[in-house]
């Protein structure tokens, strides 16, 4: 993975964070060092997939696909699209969002993809390909976690149906992060979340609404998530 690492993590988040000072359990400290990756079931496979689009309706034209496996090899998948060829399928464009991707998102990314994208339908397949170098023949469950199960994995689905190709994962592998976010809110409280959202947004290369750069951040957001979990019921199991 680029940007901040576990490791760097481990360094500084723990140390700055309210962990440190008393706030929350010891045993998230010790699941978070000796095992981040302590959450996911052996045979299992778990990824973070993120998308960038030219609009809010799941017709709309993608223009980038990034994917990280957690834990595991950490594997990363990144490509840019080329959106024309979306275009001349029929998918929409929003002119908002094409706007607010100027103003807030990664204007460079886009325009390499017009320039320099790939077609849709090899992201596609290479995408398929990489899922099953992921999950290879561990015979367990592969989650996709995204944020909101209506965008990311909706959209994908939606332009592998017109395309009629299969998607590479099964139909109940969604899993919302920003339901883990909630969970941590009601669990460890205002502490916990902040905590989770320090070591999401801990990169200070960070590109905002990068996909792949949005799935390292998500991944950071997600093993803290389940160590700080992990640790408040072995605390509840023991008091």
């Amino acid at each position: 993975m680029t940007g901040t690492t576990l490791d760097t993590l481990r360094e500084t988040e723990i140390i700055n964070s309210p962990l440190a000072h008393g706030n929350f359990d010891e045993p998230f400290m010790k699941t978070y060092v000796n095992d981040p990756f302590a959450f996911i079931s052996e045979g299992d496979t778990r990824i973070v997939l993120d998308i960038e689009t030219l609009g809010t309706s799941p017709d709309s034209v993608i223009w980038q696909i990034a994917a990280i496996e957690i834990g595991g090899s950490q594997r990363t998948f990144n490509k840019l699209l080329r959106p024309i060829d979306q275009i001349a399928m029929g998918r929409e464009v929003n002119d908002s969002t094409v706007k607010w991707t100027e103003i807030n998102g990664d204007q460079v990314g886009l325009d390499t993809a017009y320039q320099l994208g790939m077609h849709h339908v090899d992201a596609i397949r290479q995408l398929q390909v990489w899922c099953g170098l992921v999950h290879g023949r561990k015979g367990g469950d592969l989650w996709v976690w995204c944020r909101g199960t209506d965008f990311d994995i909706a959209f994908m689905n939606n332009i592998c149906k017109q395309l009629r190709m299969s998607v590479p994962w099964k139909y109940n592998a969604a899993r919302d992060i920003r339901t883990l976010e909630g969970v941590v809110l009601a669990v460890c409280g205002v502490d916990g979340l902040a905590t989770i959202r320090e070591a999401r947004y801990s990169d200070p290369d960070m590109v905002a609404h990068n996909a792949l750069h949005d799935c390292e951040a998500d991944v950071r957001l997600i093993v803290m998530s389940f160590a700080l979990l992990q640790g408040r019921a072995e605390a509840r199991a023991l008091s």
